[in-house]
């Protein structure tokens, strides 16, 4: 039984997203939208959430 879904783990780890060849994630942000979208319409009950950042890039986010 699922109760929820994460989409992609890691993302600024390379090992699981190669950011270089979308350097401003607009691939990888449609990606995820559409995937949360189409999970949310398949099961509007099932808590979605976005996979963790990879602690080997702490500036990522900045």
């Amino acid at each position: 039984m699922l109760d929820s879904v994460m989409f992609w783990n890691e993302p600024n780890n390379l090992s699981h997203w190669d950011f270089a060849m979308d350097p401003d994630w607009q691939e990888f942000s449609q990606m995820v939208r559409w995937a949360g979208a189409t999970v949310k319409q398949a099961r509007p009950d099932l808590v979605r959430v976005m996979g963790g950042i990879s602690p080997i890039d702490p500036e990522f986010i900045v």
